[in-house]
């Protein structure tokens, strides 16, 4: 069974602290040292020292190079002679000086553990065929801390970061996972909760509990959680499902038992991404362990110990069944103040992380990463050879990532189907305008291209916009002429067809002059050469007028009988000579 925190603890308590390694002088007055640390929270102390004198306009403390932003500290407490106990490493990142007439003047010093270098800057980037643990472990690594992270089961994806933080994103990152983080003097590890560790401290009423405040609280739980992708190769929804709810570790209460309060209500999330059902089936597991671990929370202080941290679990003893036994460490806080060395540790699961935070609408990205709002910038780099076959086109996001993100969007169509459709793919290196399905990074489409200042539109808009045109990138053009109600098709060549219904008529053009008019006054064929027409089976010329045939020579030759009549009359003429030949003439 693991100690008490009265275990090695007699005498007075002592405070350790250390800033680049040399302790601070014997001499400063230290008056107090509260420290937190929490999971999915980076550690923080702020330490409290009288600091100079009022009447002599002296703060020596304040002005000293000991306390100076960057440094770094470390806290460790003691009781009696004996060991130091540590309870934070990390740097001081603010000083503050109060003065107040009631007492001397006080340095107050807010310190955060190193690894703050993952907060505050946003940043977009393309993790490309990457796991979550993956992308955990660099994101920790390029900050220059130590990282130790479980190898998560999810599918190794293209996954693109916008406008988040290392710390925000990692944090998606783990809870999606069912993991949590820990931070300990600039280590940065994700891990699953291990509720069967054994405890680490036992606690037992009337003896070394101080205080206790604890609740189960069924209004979060779930009794089954699954989720829906979306396959745009396959056009079917992906299914996958959680399993089992899992155990209740703290007190005698199962999962079971308290998810059936609520109704056995279900969490179903839906992502517009392809996801492997795996995937979803992590997912939905992560939440299922977080309203487990949720439903039961609370807190107990105790003389300080070192011992108890976050992670961790520990023994409760004497309050019963329901409260009773081994409870997680969620956080830990210590006082130390007035020779007095309290910790109040955090049991269960916090509530207030929730990557998917209930809403009106619902969580953005399914709470699944860090959301992408709005329309963006792309730039076609590539339209074909979609590595998945998705019928989809690589685009470069100029405002996104230090080196600009490459992904594989979906472009749409005003007319999309199977064989069919309308299909005008962009050029390379266009401008196109992006929008993300449910505010998730992880699913672009294209939905329109910009003209700019450098890709002119084909005509100059006037304001009466009477023309529209469709124009290729070789000036195959369709025009349209609202104002006079002409339709123009032509090549660069100089081919054309022309419908006009303001002049009634319809014309036919070719680059070589040959033309076709069809009007109110009939049908001109103009050609500046031959005219040839031929017919495998008969031609019938017919005019219910009169039909004239001219011509330099004009020759009739038929392969069998040639017959020549006039209803009334009929008249054979020459200028010259006239000649009748046949093997037979008759005349009548």
């Amino acid at each position: 069974m693991a100690e008490s925190p009265l275990t090695n603890a007699d005498g007075p308590v002592g405070v350790t602290i250390r800033t680049e390694g040399s302790a601070i002088p014997d001499a400063t007055m230290v008056v107090s040292v509260r420290v937190r640390r929490e999971v999915n929270r980076i550690p923080e102390a702020q330490v409290v020292i009288e600091a100079g004198s009022i009447p002599e306009q002296s703060f020596p403390e304040v002005d000293a190079a000991t306390y100076g932003l960057g440094k770094a500290i470390t806290i460790a407490a003691h009781y009696g002679s004996g060991e130091d106990q540590q309870i934070f490493s990390g740097v001081i990142v603010s000083q503050r000086l109060r003065i107040a007439e009631s007492r001397g003047p006080r340095l107050e010093l807010l310190c955060r553990d190193k690894a703050i270098a993952l907060t505050r800057g946003r940043k977009s980037a393309l993790y490309a065929a990457s796991k979550d643990s993956d992308i955990f472990s660099r994101i920790v690594s390029d900050a220059g801390l130590t990282v130790e992270v479980t190898a998560t089961t999810d599918s190794a994806r293209d996954q693109l970061r916008h406008d988040a933080t290392g710390w925000d994103f990692m944090r998606l990152l783990a809870d999606r996972n069912g993991h949590l983080i820990t931070v300990d003097a600039g280590k940065v590890t994700s891990a699953p909760p291990d509720m069967s560790a054994a405890a680490v401290l036992t606690l037992t009423l009337g003896e070394d509990i101080v205080a206790f405040d604890a609740e189960a609280n069924t209004e979060g739980l779930y009794k089954t959680a699954g989720g829906l992708g979306w396959d745009d190769a396959a056009q079917d929804a992906v299914e996958g499902k959680g399993g089992a709810l899992p155990t209740m570790t703290w007190g005698d209460r199962s999962s079971t038992e308290l998810a059936g309060v609520p109704s056995d209500r279900a969490h179903i999330f839906t992502s517009p991404v392809k996801l492997e059902p795996s995937d979803i089936k992590t997912f939905a597991d992560s939440r299922l362990a977080r309203s487990v671990l949720c439903s039961i929370q609370g807190s107990v202080t105790f003389p300080g110990s070192g011992v108890a941290e976050p992670g961790k679990m520990i023994e409760l003893k004497g309050i019963g069944a329901h409260f009773g036994g081994n409870a997680f460490v969620s956080g830990v806080v210590h006082e130390i103040v007035a020779g007095s060395w309290t910790t109040r540790a955090q049991l269960g699961q916090p509530a207030n992380w929730l990557s998917d935070g209930d809403g009106f609408a619902g969580g953005f990205a399914a709470g699944l990463t860090a959301p992408i709002h709005g329309l963006h910038i792309g730039k076609v780099v590539q339209i074909h050879e979609d590595p998945d076959g998705r019928q989809r086109i690589k685009l470069k996001l100029p405002l996104i990532g230090a080196e600009p993100a490459q992904i594989w969007a979906r472009f749409a169509q005003p007319y999309a189907s199977g064989s069919a459709g309308i299909q005008f793919m962009p050029e390379v290196n266009d401008e196109v305008v992006v929008a993300f399905m449910n505010s998730d990074p992880n699913a672009p489409v294209v939905i329109g291209a910009l003209h700019n200042g450098q890709a002119a539109q084909p005509i100059t808009p006037e304001a009466e916009n009477k023309l529209k045109t469709i124009q290729t990138r070789e000036a195959l053009k369709i025009e349209f002429d609202d104002d006079r109600k002409i339709i123009t098709v032509s090549t660069p060549g100089g081919h054309s067809m022309v419908m006009d219904d303001d002049a009634q008529s319809i014309t036919l053009k070719d680059s070589n002059g040959n033309s076709i008019e069809m009007s109110s006054g009939g049908i001109v064929i103009d050609s500046p050469k031959d005219i040839a027409i031929k017919a495998t089976g008969k031609i019938d010329v017919t005019a219910t007028g009169d039909a004239t045939l001219s011509g330099m020579n004009v020759t009739a030759n038929a392969q069998t009988q040639l017959t020549t009549k006039g209803g009334a009359s009929a008249e054979l003429s020459a200028g010259g000579q006239t000649t009748v030949k046949g093997a037979m003439v008759m005349i009548n």
